[in-house]
């Protein structure tokens, strides 16, 4: 009995010895790999800054160049800059076997173990929470002007249009596809939800509006100060009283607060133009998007007509902003040069800016082993070289043909435009596992 009970103990023993050994051994094993995901996340990051890198370096070789710049549009080399990058590399289930070999002889010399997926989206549009900021204008009101809203631009009221329009989409989708979240929040109101975050970021005493009791009351229960000011970073819709980490969750990737962001010019959709131009009529409106994105009407006649007249029907992509102000100001006449430079100056007051390429960028990488999965989202900007300093030739300088007579001007200089180059690309925000 003495001996059963001794083998009986150790073989508990022992047993117990091989399943912690067991455990111990899937715990390395499972931390090895997430180890090694987030490696491949990080190693994405650092794919995307070297391509950034290179982005920055041809931008500022075709600035530099007006027959190069020409010849390739920013926006071409933005295209090339983003594409996505994968691996293992996908095989269509046509590749020969030649393809096959190649890319097992390029998978078998490559470093990298499990899974890596890198994206660069560019930041466009117009959902930057703080952009909602009120801000009182400098200028004084023309009498001569119609006081209808219709020709006003105001580009906080713009942005928050913008913004209402994304979040209530953002909502639909979400019910239509989870039930518990429409079960949850089917009485929520999104335009409430724009007003408390529009409330947060405003000086205090400047947010004017028929539901700003209701926004108050939320802060005013717990005794909590909102902010007023602009965010940061995202991480503070948290601080939202009205928000919970479910809206926060299902919005924040809709939206950015870095400044600059590029409207992109060769996207604006017809709502979006009419308002940041309430002048367009809605035959100017159709003019601008036949040209733009052409005419499928006149290029069948055309093609009837066996002509090669390529001003009608074919579209007509912008290759930069003074392509888009060319066509608004002298062709279509929708606005003078002086209003649109008035217009441009709001936006880039409000950290927007027209264009086809941009200067801010989103990085999504993830890395994977087996299950473990690790994720790095990123903001990555590149700055704008600031315009050097110039200094007066003694040609400018004010002139006199004898003493104490007054001084007449020289000859009016003609001003040299300065290419816009981008500084190293920088990482601005970052989130880890996110």
């Amino acid at each position: 009995m003495m001996i059963l009970s001794a083998i009986t103990l150790l073989t508990l023993v022992v047993t117990n010895f091989s399943f912690e050994t067991r455990l111990n051994s899937a715990r390395i094993s499972s931390q090895q790999k997430s180890l090694q995901a987030k490696l491949n996340a990080e190693s994405g990051l650092k794919l995307a800054l070297s391509k950034l890198k290179l982005y920055q370096e041809g931008h500022n070789l075709i600035e530099k160049d007006k027959k190069l710049k020409d010849l390739i549009p920013p926006s071409l080399l933005q295209e090339v800059t983003i594409m996505p990058f994968i691996y293992p590399i996908p095989l269509g289930p046509d590749a020969n076997l030649i393809q096959k070999n190649a890319l097992l002889d390029f998978e078998k010399e490559s470093l990298i173990q499990g899974e890596l997926n890198v994206e660069i989206m560019p930041v466009s549009g117009f959902l930057n929470p703080n952009n909602m900021r009120i801000k009182k204008s400098n200028q004084e009101p023309n009498p001569n002007e119609p006081a209808s809203s219709e020709s006003k631009f105001e580009v906080h009221s713009f942005i928050e249009k913008e913004i209402t329009k994304a979040i209530e989409e953002a909502f639909l989708n979400k019910k239509d596809t989870d039930e518990t979240f429409e079960s949850l929040y089917s009485d929520v109101d999104p335009i409430l939800l724009v007003k408390e975050l529009k409330y947060y970021v405003t000086d205090k005493g400047k947010f004017e509006d028929e539901q700003k009791g209701e926004v108050e009351q939320l802060y005013m229960k717990k005794g909590i100060t909102p902010k007023f000011a602009p965010l940061t970073s995202l991480t503070e819709l948290n601080l939202l009283e009205g928000w919970n980490d479910d809206f926060v969750n299902l919005l924040k990737d809709h939206f950015s607060v870095h400044e600059i962001a590029i409207i992109n010019i060769n996207k604006l959709t017809q709502g979006q133009l009419k308002l940041i131009f309430p002048e367009i009529t809605d035959e100017q409106s159709t003019e601008f998007f036949k040209y733009r994105d052409g005419d499928p009407n006149a290029v069948e006649d055309n093609d009837k007509d066996d002509t090669n007249d390529d001003s009608d029907g074919s579209p007509h992509p912008f290759n930069s902003e003074e392509d888009f102000k060319e066509l608004l100001v002298t062709k279509l006449e929708v606005i003078s040069l002086e209003k649109y430079t008035e217009r441009t100056t709001d936006l880039t007051q409000a950290g927007l800016k027209f264009g086809v390429a941009g200067k801010l960028f989103k990085v999504i990488s993830t890395g994977k082993l087996d299950n473990a999965s690790y994720t790095i989202k990123a903001f990555v900007d590149l700055p704008i070289k600031p315009p050097p300093k110039k200094t007066p030739k003694p040609e400018d300088l004010p002139t006199s043909s004898e003493e104490g007579a007054p001084q007449s001007p020289g000859p009016t200089p003609t001003p040299t435009p300065v290419p816009e180059e981008f500084l190293d690309p920088r990482v601005i925000e970052i989130y880890y596992n996110d």
